[in-house]
């Protein structure tokens, strides 16, 4: 028996660093179970204490219930504030744009051009012709706009 025990030693100091691995091994990975179920046990208690915090399983109901009411309510904002936009827009285009037929701009583009101080027309006896030219184009202008007034 005393020789078995003597094999057993110098097979042992052979295999010494596979048996030095191992252990480093089996304690590493006992280590790492034992940190996890810590871990574990400390996670649920938190969330033990939170849920007693929101009042149990029913506060934590009305906390979602609430929570989606929000998301909810934060949809239909956004949709109005774009709806609000868009009429924004929408009434600067209007306000900005021209809302009378050619012929009525271009007789409103003489007469405008005729209220100008360096307006003249003709070479002789200029002062009574540029006048008559300027009732002209104020007369046609107002005829225009009042005739589309009454086609409405």
């Amino acid at each position: 028996m005393f020789e078995t025990l003597q094999e057993t030693i110098i097979h042992l100091q052979d295999s010494h660093t596979e048996l030095l691995e191992y252990s480093i091994n089996c304690s590493i990975r006992y280590g790492a179970e034992q940190f996890l179920a810590r871990a574990k046990a400390e996670g649920e208690e938190q969330e033990q204490d939170l849920l007693e915090l929101v009042g149990g399983e029913d506060g934590m109901q009305s906390i979602a219930d609430e929570l989606s009411a929000f998301e909810e309510e934060s949809v239909r904002y956004d949709e109005q504030a774009v709806h609000m936009k868009w009429v924004a827009e929408l009434d600067s285009l209007l306000n900005n744009s021209y809302l009378m037929n050619p012929s009525l701009r271009a007789a409103a583009e003489d007469y405008l051009e005729s209220r100008r101080p360096e307006f003249k027309t003709g070479f002789l006896f200029q002062r009574g012709k540029t006048h008559r030219e300027q009732e002209r184009r104020r007369d046609f202008s107002w005829r225009s706009s009042r005739s589309r007034q009454q086609r409405k």
